[in-house]
């Protein structure tokens, strides 16, 4: 009875796919992260390695990824081969070309990694309908808003003002491009605004990536 209330939010495609065409879905996600982790570490140390040093830019990725599987345990998979992918070769090039192997980090990354099926078997339901889906299409948004606007206070006026940086912008466009990506209709859409605003309170409160910075 739970998991048919579940599975109400969002129906799994009636399109049976052959282990063959599943199989090359794998791997094409596979590639991507081969891809995006190999981009993160060639520009590491410039402006544009900001960007893949953030959060915004690998929440966008997996969400994107998640959504688009065919059901919730698809989306679990594909979200966690890509992780992996990612993380492997970013590290892989460092140890080749650097000599380069933070043990500590790399574990501590790779615990991370072991949270991401849960990750993208939440946000699949994204695609979905009613305030359950909403919240799991405000949450991936509601974390890349935290990271993207920096809340500063300013000691000299005692004033709290919001200081943005390039990358702070890139953050912000992704949110907003899946804010338009993930509702089927206007009126999740509003659903989800209004989730996402509470949730990016609620987590720029509690300063949720003092938690996750490593």
């Amino acid at each position: 009875m739970l998991l048919e209330k579940i599975y109400s939010i969002r129906k799994r495609s009636d399109y049976v796919l052959t282990w063959q065409r599943k199989l090359i879905h794998l791997l094409i996600i596979i590639m991507f992260g081969v891809f995006m982790g190999f981009l993160a570490k060639y520009f590491d140390g410039t402006e544009i390695g900001l960007i893949g040093s953030k959060f915004g830019v690998w929440i966008f990725s997996a969400t994107i990824i998640a959504t688009l599987s065919r059901s919730s345990q698809s989306a679990a998979l594909h979200v966690f081969a890509f992780f992996v992918a990612s993380l492997s070769v970013y590290y892989f090039y460092s140890s080749l070309l650097f000599g380069f192997f933070p043990t500590k980090y790399v574990l501590m990354w790779a615990m991370l990694a072991l949270t991401t099926p849960v990750g993208g078997w939440i946000v699949w339901f994204a695609r979905g309908k009613g305030w359950v889906s909403s919240i799991c299409a405000a949450l991936p948004i509601a974390l890349i808003l935290v990271e993207g606007v920096g809340l500063y206070y300013s000691f000299l006026s005692g004033a709290r003002y919001i200081y943005l940086d390039i990358v702070d912008w890139f953050d912000i466009l992704l949110a907003v491009a899946l804010l338009l990506l993930l509702p089927r209709t206007f009126y999740q859409l509003q659903k989800i605004l209004i989730v996402t605003l509470c949730l990016f309170l609620v987590l720029e409160y509690i300063g949720i990536y003092q938690y996750l910075s490593v």
